[in-house]
């Protein structure tokens, strides 16, 4: 029998909580700001992946998870407008969050 790996599979969901700015160019730095994105996290603008500049999450805290931080740039797009902002980690996708692009 295989070994399963039940760590992504009991992981808690990510959550977006805020979101600064909520708006910007093609590059602009993004901060947000959640719970549970771990040590692999990506964010999403739309269906367009972002790579993370920086991230931290502090140790786990009952009844809550671990708070994130994460910096990054807004990707280049094809078309200004309000985009879906998300993030993947542990095979979870976490709530979704307005952001406009400029």
């Amino acid at each position: 029998f295989a070994a399963v790996n039940t760590a992504a599979a009991t992981a808690a969901a990510p959550t977006i909580l805020f979101v600064l700015p909520a708006e910007g160019e093609t590059l602009d730095p993004v901060v947000i700001i959640g719970t549970n994105f771990g040590k692999s996290a990506v964010p999403f603008f739309g269906f367009i992946p972002s790579a993370p500049l920086y991230s931290f999450n502090t140790p786990r805290i009952p009844g809550f998870g671990r708070l994130s931080v994460m910096i990054t740039g807004v990707p280049p797009t094809f078309f200004p407008g309000r985009v879906d902002l998300t993030v993947l980690a542990n095979f979870q996708t976490s709530n979704a969050v307005d952001f406009q692009v400029l």
